[in-house]
């Protein structure tokens, strides 16, 4: 993993190995040292792949799902979104899901950014507990001390500051922004 979390789409009828890319004209995204929480609910525990065939990344997990399950986990946890992080422009959440729907390639892809403190834990586990922040109350990304909060609300203390402090926009820092010279739909109109 590096210091920014790459998503972006493939074709093909097996799961994408790690880093794998093809001349596909997918669209390409990236956060720079932070991982979107709306990336995030593109996926499923079950979504963390590691690639014991890849030459330098055999304990980097990464994320891979077909596109049509991560439009449907989006759709599931949209009202959990716009819960926490009230400041949210419903019409930015709408551009990234036709997005998404537009790419038609089969399969979504992220490199997450490498977490600052795993705790301990296996990286690929410290993905895991993040994804449960899905199953509770909105209101644990809203922030807790950090000696007080489970694995799964680290999430907001490891990567808060993008949407509460740093003078990064809150679309930018939710949806990431284009790594092409075309804009995304959610960077181009202010709302």
């Amino acid at each position: 993993m590096s210091d920014d979390s790459q998503l972006y789409f493939l074709d093909g009828p097996a799961r994408p190995l790690q880093g794998e890319s093809d001349e596909n004209g997918s669209p390409y995204l990236l956060a720079e040292w932070h991982l979107p929480i709306v990336w995030l609910a593109l996926f499923n525990a079950r979504d963390i792949r590691l690639d014991p065939t890849s030459r330098h990344d055999k304990e980097n997990p990464y994320f891979a799902v077909e596109t049509q399950f991560a439009i449907s986990n989006l759709e599931k946890r949209k009202q959990w979104i716009h819960t926490a992080i009230p400041d949210l422009e419903p019409v930015w959440l709408s551009r990234f899901s036709q997005f998404l729907a537009e790419t038609e390639l089969r399969w979504v892809h992220m490199d997450p950014v490498r977490p600052f403190d795993e705790g301990g834990q296996r990286a690929d586990e410290w993905l895991a507990s993040l994804l449960m922040v899905f199953d509770r109350p909105p209101s644990c990304v809203l922030g807790k001390p950090f000696e007080q909060a489970h694995a799964e609300d680290r999430y907001h203390q490891h990567f808060g500051t993008a949407y509460r402090h740093s003078g990064l926009a809150l679309r930018i820092s939710c949806f990431g922004g284009s790594g092409m010279m075309e804009p995304t739909p959610w960077e181009t109109d202010e709302v």
